[in-house]
């Protein structure tokens, strides 16, 4: 599945659960906002190495978000940037 959010979730780490007979990987911990082409997170925190969840978008993201991400693209939403 591709993404159609700009903004998508990305986290240090990620969990497995069951559902039905697959399992699916989902993010674990605080999340942050991530978008293509840049190696960084919105807060500027470096994710290469850290799971990518592109079908999950950070505005809609129900866990518990980055406030320094979520502050950004508040702002770059009230400025028409996002």
């Amino acid at each position: 599945m591709t993404t159609t959010h700009r903004w998508f979730v990305t986290s240090q780490f990620e969990t497995q659960v069951e559902a039905g007979r697959q399992l699916r990987f989902l993010p674990s911990g605080t999340v942050h906002a991530k978008t293509f082409g840049t190696s960084r997170t919105r807060c500027g925190l470096p994710s290469n190495s850290w799971p990518k969840f592109f079908e999950r978008s950070f505005l809609d993201e129900p866990g518990e978000r980055c406030p320094s991400c979520a502050r950004g693209l508040e702002n770059e939403l009230r400025s028409g940037r996002t």
